[in-house]
């Protein structure tokens, strides 16, 4: 991801050991880490840092700081900040953010669940930052339990610049959905796509097939909201 002075950011996982230059990570105990790295425009790396055991989702907002999202088991630093999970030696989700030198600004343990597939984040014009992830059959954020009988839900979140949450809302519908991706475009609408079996509902919209297929999902920051959808078949 590239910022407005053309610094280019890299997020990733390693095993053992990785070299950015003149910067060598280790991943410690654990046989893998995340990481988050940052060059210049001519290639060279100023800067990277070891982020629990994984990193997924990567974005910037309008000052150009990075906001992060991966998993860590136990606990886990962030320049100083320490976060531990819920259950001793358990796994957990992060979300943290840089400054564009690199110097954490917070780290908070997510809400979402830890996924090895990331949990996919944006933020908006307005700094406001959105994250999905998923759970299965029950889960509760931010003092809400949702609930899934028997299969997965997406849960999308929505915070504030200083990782507060300011809402959750989960996708619901019969059969498992999960979030793949999100995105927003310059008149700050959001965007969300990923995966479903039988049914998937966006408020007054149900999407349906008999196959696993692909949604597309967009929220307007419009006083009154305009929703689209599209479906297409998975390639085999």
């Amino acid at each position: 991801m590239l910022d407005r002075l053309g610094g280019l950011y890299l997020t990733g996982e390693f095993y053992r050991e990785a070299t950015f230059g003149d910067f060598t990570l280790s991943s410690g105990s654990y046989y893998r880490a995340g990481f988050l790295a940052k060059a210049d425009l001519n290639g060279v790396f100023l800067w990277a840092q070891t982020l629990g055991t994984g990193a997924h989702g990567v974005a910037l907002d309008s000052a150009d700081n990075v906001f992060v999202t991966g998993e860590f088991m136990g606990t886990a630093s962030f320049g100083g900040v320490f976060l531990a999970t819920r259950e001793v030696n358990g796994n957990g989700a992060y979300l943290a953010s840089f400054a564009p030198s690199g110097a954490v600004l917070w780290a908070r343990n997510s809400e979402q669940s830890p996924s090895y597939y990331g949990n996919p984040l944006t933020v908006d014009s307005a700094d406001r930052v959105y994250l999905a992830g998923g759970f299965y059959s029950e889960a509760t954020f931010g003092g809400t339990t949702f609930s899934k009988p028997s299969s997965s839900s997406t849960v999308l979140s929505k915070l504030d610049a200083d990782g507060q949450t300011l809402w959750h809302k989960q996708i619901t519908g019969t059969g498992d959905n999960y979030p793949r991706v999100l995105a927003r475009d310059t008149a700050g609408n959001v965007y969300l796509t990923g995966y479903f079996r039988n049914q998937v509902v966006f408020g007054e919209t149900n999407l349906s097939s008999s196959i696993s297929e692909t949604y597309s999902w967009s929220k307007s920051r419009a006083p009154r909201p305009r929703r689209s959808h599209s479906s297409r078949k998975r390639k085999p």
